[in-house]
C-alpha cells in the first residue's frame, strides 16, 4: 500500500483517527481527524481500502464508520449483494468512489 506513504495523517498519532470516550469529545477528534482527511491527497485509496478490507472502527477515506457502513448499504441495495452472498465491490463501485468523497 504504497499510498500510505502520501496520507495526510501520515504524521499524527493514528489514535486520532479512532476516536473514542465521552461524545464531545469524541465529536471534536472526529472532527479534526475528518478534516485532515479532507486535504489529502489519497483519500480515495484510503477509503477503497476501507470498505475492501471491511474496516469497522475508525476514520478511513474521510468516512466514519456510520458513513461507510451506509456506502456499503448503498451499494448491496443497488447491487442485490447480501453479507450472507458475500459483498464484492466492482471495477464500476471503484470507478464511482469518488461521488462518496
Amino acid at each position: 500500500m504504497k499510498w500510505r506513504e502520501n496520507a495526510g495523517c501520515i504524521s499524527y498519532d493514528p489514535e486520532l483517527f479512532f476516536p473514542s470516550g465521552g461524545a464531545e469529545g469524541t465529536a471534536k477528534q472526529e472532527m479534526f481527524a475528518l478534516s485532515i482527511c479532507r486535504d489529502c491527497t489519497v483519500v480515495l485509496h484510503c477509503l477503497k481500502y476501507a470498505l475492501t478490507a471491511r474496516k469497522e472502527v475508525g476514520i478511513w477515506g474521510g468516512k466514519t464508520e456510520k458513513e461507510r457502513r451506509e456506502i456499503t448499504k448503498e451499494w448491496q441495495k443497488r447491487t442485490g449483494q447480501t453479507k450472507q452472498t458475500g459483498i464484492q465491490f466492482t471495477e464500476e463501485f471503484y470507478s464511482e468512489i469518488s461521488t462518496y468523497v
